[in-house]
C-alpha cells in the first residue's frame, strides 16, 4: 500500500469515526444509556482535523462547558495518621469512633 493510499485510508477512518460518533452521540442526548456529550465531543475532535466548522463547534462547546479545576487528593482524604497522632500529643479531643 502506497503511502498516499495509507494517509487517505486514515482520513476516510477518522472522519467516519467522527461522523459515527457524532451521530451516536446525538441519540444518546435522548437515550439514557449513552453519554450523548461525551460522544459528541469525540466526534467533534476527530472531525476538528479534517473541518473548520468541527473545530468552530468544538471550541464553543468547551467554552460553553469549563473544566473543573484538578482537586489535589489532600483535599478529599480524611485526617491523615500524623494529624491524629498529633492532636493525641496535644491533647486535643478527638471524636471517636463507633458506637
Amino acid at each position: 500500500m502506497t503511502d498516499l493510499k495509507r494517509r487517505g485510508v486514515k482520513r476516510w477512518l477518522k472522519v467516519g469515526g467522527g461522523w459515527c460518533l457524532l451521530v451516536v452521540g446525538v441519540a444518546g442526548l435522548f437515550l439514557p444509556v449513552i453519554q450523548g456529550l461525551l460522544c459528541i465531543a469525540g466526534g467533534l475532535t476527530l472531525l476538528s482535523t479534517e473541518y473548520r466548522w468541527a473545530a468552530v463547534c468544538l471550541a464553543s462547546v468547551k467554552r460553553k462547558m469549563p473544566l473543573r479545576k484538578k482537586e489535589t487528593a489532600a483535599q478529599h482524604q480524611p485526617e491523615t495518621l500524623t494529624h491524629l497522632s498529633t492532636s493525641r500529643a496535644l491533647g486535643e479531643h478527638l471524636p471517636s469512633k463507633g458506637p
